[in-house]
């Protein structure tokens, strides 16, 4: 069974959630209570599957997992929207993007590992 130490994606997911709800509470009203606010519950639906993930048996694990990725695909889709509306400026959308992508990867490398 995998402990803490071994299981970085949650401490990344975090660490990513700290950042975007550092942005929700600046963005404009209208956005932050519409696609802010579907942002954050993606952020917090991932880590929450992440941490079934980790304590699921084998054969469930694979279908948390790719649900997790899947929303995260959205909420990177949604992020992107949120930049294009400006209500993120190029450097807030590029640190996201980068902890977005970086826990992508290691999802799609979780689900390497289960499938082999």
């Amino acid at each position: 069974q995998q402990n803490r130490d071994n299981f970085p994606i949650l401490t990344c997911l975090k660490d990513g959630y700290l950042i975007w709800h550092g942005f929700l509470t600046r963005l404009p009203r209208a956005t932050r209570y519409t696609l802010g606010a579907k942002i954050d519950n993606l952020f917090t639906d991932i880590i929450t599957n992440t941490l079934n993930g980790k304590y699921s048996k084998p054969e469930q694990k694979l279908v948390i997992l790719k649900q997790a990725s899947a929303q995260l695909d959205t909420l990177k889709y949604f992020t992107t929207m949120l930049w294009e509306l400006k209500a993120l400026d190029n450097k807030k959308y590029a640190t996201l993007a980068n902890k977005l992508s970086f826990v992508g990867q290691m999802i799609g490398g979780l689900l390497r590992d289960i499938q082999k």
